[in-house]
């Protein structure tokens, strides 16, 4: 059981002002006075039992009761106090040689601090709260009562009327049980902007209120358990009913998800329809996205080929393990209608220096240098081979062998050749990434191509540079003569 923090009283604070205060206000009074009953009852601000009861903030009141000689029933305090009744009450407890000559009910501690004044506190059982109580001090022909209806476990300095002496004690209280802890609710969501999830509690009881915490134990109250950023963070409730507070919390998870970043690495590509008679759309996204395709029309759609020339747009939209919706990625494919190329008995070549990519452009080494390309190998895959940077001359095929090495095949079309030169190939493999400004001539593995195709096994590893010295078929001059 603990009690409501907002209706604890400060009472060390309190009784230390009020105890200094009272000391030199009575250094003017008549030390005979100390020992005589007309300070009890005095109301002046040097009254030392009137500073113990304003530490109470409880002001006793005398019930006349139907039984003579002070005796109060706990039925006629109820009464006065206009309560439905008390459910708990100990005996009337004598005194008797400067202590109290009975036993308390359990959770009590009571004791007489001298003939004339008395201290009490009380602990409930697990679980439960001490509601309100009522003290009956009695002394002489009359009792003081003392009622705290404010939840307060302890009272000092409690006297009997017109500064008798204590006779008998009576507790009249209420013990409640303490609230359950709140049930609540969590959220999670997609971030948006402006978004804010708040925890909140379900199926509050009546007369009883809820307060949240960023902690499970101890903390300060939360008046707003809210998030509004990407993130998790979880919130603590307790249910508190009058000065009655849940003996645990409950705990409320809100979480907003980031979204999925845009596609990268769209294929968009520009192609002759006689050589490729077909292009398929295609993106990058990290491991756990998945990708939505749309059409021009912002129709989804799974057909991603096309196949018939002319320009072809679609859109990539990544989507989250949690459903949440990144923005699109464009992919342009062209398909283009080349004809024959006019080629004489002999034909003509320009010398290239061919790179193999994914894609006419991509996966540059240096975005600023030359336009060296590099591929990702990640499984048995075919790319291109660009003549120049955008003229297509072939394939570049990876096969995994599964023993640690690659097979590694250029197969040339129509429109390109080897040079006829020593080591017109030439392959280096990488385990990160590569950068700057290759030099071919340094490369690991080197060969000699001759014909349309050429085949090399290399080790395997996580990036490959292909570099051709190639030669691409042109149309002739003429000769103006």
């Amino acid at each position: 059981m603990r009690l409501n923090p907002t209706a604890m009283w400060s009472t060390g604070v309190l009784a230390l002002a009020i105890f200094m205060f009272s000391c030199q206000e009575m250094e003017t009074l008549d030390s005979n006075l100390l020992d005589r009953a007309e300070l009890a009852l005095s109301d002046g601000a040097g009254d030392h039992i009137n500073a113990r009861m304003m530490i109470q903030n409880v002001d006793p009141v005398v019930i006349t009761g139907a039984n003579p000689g002070g005796n109060v029933e706990c039925s006629e305090v109820a009464d006065y106090f206009e309560l439905d009744g008390f459910n708990s009450s100990s005996e009337r407890i004598a005194t008797a040689g400067g202590a109290f000559n009975g036993t308390f009910p359990a959770g009590f501690t009571v004791t007489l601090t001298s003939e004339k004044t008395m201290d009490w506190s009380f602990t409930p059982g697990e679980d439960e709260c001490l509601f309100d109580i009522a003290v009956v001090v009695k002394g002489g022909p009359s009792a003081n009562v003392y009622y705290y209806k404010d939840g307060q476990t302890a009272g000092t300095g409690l006297v009997a009327p017109d500064g008798a002496g204590i006779s008998n004690v009576t507790f009249c209280y209420n013990i409640t049980e303490a609230p359950d802890a709140p049930e609540v609710m969590g959220d999670e969501a997609c971030y948006e902007e402006g978004i804010k999830l708040t925890a909140k509690a379900v199926n509050v009881p009546d007369g009883v209120t809820v307060v949240w915490y960023e902690s499970a134990e101890g903390g300060s109250p939360v008046a707003d358990p809210s998030i509004t950023t990407v993130g998790s963070k979880t919130y603590y409730a307790e249910a508190v009913s009058g000065t009655c507070v849940s003996t645990s919390r409950s705990a409320a998870t809100l979480e907003i998800w980031d979204l999925p970043a845009a596609p990268t690495n769209p294929n968009s590509q520009e192609r002759c329809i006689e050589t490729f008679p077909s292009l398929t759309a295609s993106v990058e996204v990290p491991e756990g996205v998945t990708v939505i395709w749309y059409d021009e029309e912002g129709n989804e759609t799974d057909n991603i080929t096309v196949t018939t020339a002319g320009t072809h747009k679609f859109y990539a939209e990544p989507i989250s393990e949690n459903g949440c919706v990144g923005e699109r990625t464009e992919v342009v494919l062209i398909l283009k209608v080349c004809g024959d190329t006019d080629i004489e008995e002999d034909p003509c070549y320009a010398d290239e220096t061919a790179w193999a990519s994914r894609g006419a452009g991509l996966d540059r080494y240096n975005m600023r240098g030359n336009w060296a390309t590099w591929v990702y190998f990640d499984g048995n895959k075919t790319v291109d081979l660009f003549a120049g940077q955008t003229h297509l001359i072939g394939t570049v095929s990876f096969a995994d062998n599964g023993d640690n090495t690659v097979t590694i095949t250029i197969e040339m079309n129509g429109d390109g050749a080897f040079q006829e030169v020593g080591d017109n190939v030439k392959i280096q493999d990488y385990a990160s990434k590569p950068g700057g400004n290759p030099a071919p001539g340094g490369f690991a593995h080197k060969g000699t191509a001759e014909g349309s195709s050429f085949e090399i096994t290399v080790p395997k590893n996580n990036y490959y540079g292909v570099h051709v010295d190639a030669a691409r078929l042109i149309e002739c001059p003429v000769d103006e003569d």
